[in-house]
């Protein structure tokens, strides 16, 4: 759970987290970073950049969280969060390469720190160091942590796959896959059929007459749910250049 200040000065909270995979420095990272954060930064007066980098006791080969771990990285985390309340904004954090570093905006340093150490207390096993920078505009919230628009579209197949899995759904098979693209001009949006006909799309239906208010093209292809996000990096990379707008995908469940 995280906060943010609106402008009357009250504590409003956001629960919007997801997660997404990357690589830093060559290695595999894991960001979970709150997403619903993103219309409210930078909140004001909180300025200060502050990490926790904590080492990892028992992580994985690849650098990432363990499960046995699991259970007690939980408990450092929902303990900082309480310690520190609202003297800084809970933003994300990032785990990679045997570590955990989380990530606040906080007022000043000393009573960051001191909430920190407090927190820390009981976790006396594990060892970590406190960090600061100034970062008024929030550039790294944003221009970092926040996902990418591919790795947007990854957490976005995610749950798609996740939901037609709870309906029994098998991943492997071959099925039509229907999607929908927005754009700015009928100039484009025909650009973009023809680029999409080429990678072998049909086009379903299309609105791109001038002077209609909404201007999309709905396209489909033979594709496996499975690899969905090789799928979606092919479309959003010719979405880009024709200024368009990805609007998502969806297929009927299908069962071995």
């Amino acid at each position: 759970m995280s906060w943010f200040l609106n402008f009357a000065g009250k504590i409003t909270k956001t629960d919007d987290w997801d997660f997404y995979f990357l690589r830093l420095d060559d290695k595999l990272a894991s960001i979970f970073v709150d997403m619903g954060r993103k219309a409210h930064a930078p909140v004001p007066g909180f300025s200060l950049l502050c990490t926790l980098h904590l080492t990892m006791q028992n992580p994985r080969a690849d650098g990432l969280s363990s499960q046995d771990e699991y259970e007690t990285l939980n408990h450092i985390e929902d303990t900082l969060e309480k310690q520190i309340g609202n003297k800084a904004v809970y933003v994300g954090r990032i785990t990679t390469d045997g570590r955990r570093d989380f990530v606040f905006y906080a007022k000043d340093f000393a009573s960051f720190s001191k909430s920190v150490n407090a927190a820390m207390k009981a976790f006396a096993t594990y060892a970590y160091e406190v960090n600061r920078r100034h970062d008024k505009k929030w550039s790294i919230y944003k221009d970092f942590l926040y996902p990418s628009r591919n790795n947007r579209q990854g957490m976005m197949n995610r749950r798609v796959l996740e939901s037609l899995e709870t309906h029994g759904d098998d991943l492997t098979i071959p099925r039509k896959l229907d999607h929908r693209a927005y754009f700015e001009t009928p100039t484009d949006a025909e650009a973009f059929a023809t680029g999409i006909k080429a990678l072998g799309f049909a086009i379903e239906t299309s609105n791109h007459r001038q002077g209609e208010a909404a201007i999309y093209i709905d396209f489909c292809r033979p594709d496996v749910p499975e690899h969905i996000n090789d799928v979606t990096a092919e479309i959003l990379s010719l979405i880009a250049v024709h200024n368009g707008e990805y609007d998502g995908w969806g297929c009927e469940v299908t069962k071995a």
